[in-house]
């Protein structure tokens, strides 16, 4: 089954109507989707692949980017919301870059908490901002550990907040 649109889901309930068995188990599987683990590779994301629900971002070898789709609501003015989570066994010496779909027209807007685990002094933490204008990459470099949470505000900003721990700091930036 797959996650459905508020719209897709209220289309299969209308009066008079009789769900079959599968839009049954849209609505259980959009209800309680199941998570996303993506892969050492590149990806372009789509709502009705990743959206709705907790992607999984596995150790990397190397340098990835994540492209975002674009933040636009559906008809019910639901804008998508992405959840990341990064466990990587060890620290990775790769970055994981997550990219808006359209540079200089789709932004971040909000903050990131930096926890520097290389540091001499303990517990020390900074934040990493988006603007929401000019700001459309947002870097982990190193980590050990993040857990993210972007949500469409309009159809050009995504709000962007959560944690990132590692020896160097997470970048928000106009690339």
């Amino acid at each position: 089954m797959a996650v459905k649109t508020n719209a897709e889901l209220a289309a299969f309930f209308e009066t008079g109507d009789q769900p079959s068995e599968a839009e049954f188990g849209h609505l259980i599987d959009t209800i309680q989707p199941k998570h996303e683990v993506l892969t050492d590779a590149d990806a372009t994301l789509t709502v009705a692949s990743h959206a709705f629900r907790t992607t999984i971002l596995p150790n990397i070898s190397t340098t990835r980017t994540i492209t975002l789709p674009a933040p636009t609501a559906d008809s019910n003015s639901v804008f998508p919301w992405f959840h990341f989570v990064y466990l990587p066994l060890v620290a990775d010496s790769g970055t994981w870059t997550i990219q808006t779909a359209s540079d200089n027209n789709q932004f971040f807007e909000g903050g990131v908490i930096w926890s520097d685990t290389n540091d001499d002094t303990a517990g020390d933490t900074d934040m990493v901002f988006g603007n929401g204008t000019a700001d459309d990459h947002f870097s982990i470099v190193n980590a050990k550990h993040s857990d993210f949470w972007l949500l469409g505000k309009s159809s050009t900003v995504w709000y962007i907040w959560g944690s990132v721990v590692g020896d160097t700091a997470a970048t928000i930036s106009n690339a």
